[in-house]
């Protein structure tokens, strides 16, 4: 797999968080509170022939359980 160093071609942008509850019983999964973090980054030139160039993307992490008691507050997050 051809890497594109990253780090080095974009940088990111203003993102945003999203909460939002999922609940499976099916599978024991209680009504839970998640996150979704978007991450845009700066269109970038990523080398590869086959994407037309400046790539606009966004990283996305999602199915956080950050097991907050006020899903406002994300200062509460314990940093592991």
């Amino acid at each position: 797999m051809k890497t594109i160093e990253l780090q080095r071609k974009t940088t990111a942008k203003k993102g945003r968080i999203e909460m939002y509850y999922f609940e499976n019983n099916s599978i024991g999964l209680k009504k839970t509170l998640f996150h979704r973090i978007y991450i845009p980054l700066e269109p970038f030139d990523s080398g590869l022939e086959y994407e037309s160039q400046p790539i606009e993307t966004e990283i996305v992490i999602e199915w956080l359980n950050l097991k907050l008691k006020e899903s406002i507050n994300l200062a509460t997050v314990k940093r592991v």
